[in-house]
C-alpha cells in the first residue's frame, strides 16, 4: 500500500485546491461549475492514477527481483489490490472534497461512516482462516460502497434541484 501513497497524495494535493475553488463558485450560484470542476478532477485524477499504476507495473519485475526477492511472494497479486483501492480512494476524496465546498458534512459523515463500517465488517473476516488479501479485498469494497453512496446523494439531489 505504501507504493500508492503518492496517488493518493495527489488527490489531497487537487483537493486542497479545488475545495476553494468550488465553495466560491457555489457561493456565487455556480453550482454547475463547481461540478465541472468536480467532473475535470475526477478525470484528472484518474490519469494520474493510470499513469502511475502503469509505470509501477512495467517497473515491478525490477521491484521484485532487486528489492523484494523471494521473501513476499503473491505480493504483486495484493499490490494489484491496493491499486484498486487507491483508484477509488482518489475518486472519493475528490467528491469529499465537493461535498466540503458545498458545505454537506451530514451527508459527507454518513458515507464516511457506512464506508468505514463496510471495511472494518469485512476486515474482522480476518479472525477466520482467509487469506491476508481479505484485508485489501474489504478495503476495496467499503471505498465501493462509500464512493456509490456519495454518487447516489449527489443525483439525489440534483435530481429534486431540477423538479
Amino acid at each position: 500500500r505504501v507504493m500508492t501513497a503518492p496517488v493518493t497524495h495527489s488527490a489531497t494535493a487537487w483537493g486542497r485546491i479545488a475545495r476553494t475553488r468550488m465553495a466560491r463558485a457555489i457561493e456565487e450560484g455556480n453550482a454547475a461549475g463547481a461540478r465541472a470542476m468536480l467532473a475535470k478532477g475526477l478525470v484528472a485524477l484518474a490519469i494520474v492514477a493510470v499513469a502511475f499504476f502503469a509505470v509501477l507495473w512495467l517497473v515491478w519485475p525490477m521491484v521484485e527481483r532487486w528489492i523484494l526477492g523471494d521473501r513476499y511472494p503473491g505480493i504483486g497479486a495484493i499490490g494489484a489490490v491496493w491499486a484498486l483501492y487507491a483508484c477509488l480512494t482518489i475518486q472519493s476524496t475528490a467528491v469529499s472534497f465537493y461535498f466540503q465546498a458545498a458545505e454537506r458534512f451530514r451527508e459527507l459523515s454518513k458515507a464516511s461512516w457506512t464506508t468505514a463500517i463496510a471495511a472494518i465488517s469485512l476486515v474482522c473476516l480476518l479472525s477466520l482462516d482467509v487469506p491476508l488479501a481479505t484485508a485489501a479485498w474489504a478495503m476495496v469494497v467499503g471505498e465501493a460502497i462509500g464512493l456509490a453512496w456519495m454518487a447516489w446523494m449527489m443525483r439525489q439531489r440534483d435530481r429534486i434541484k431540477s423538479k
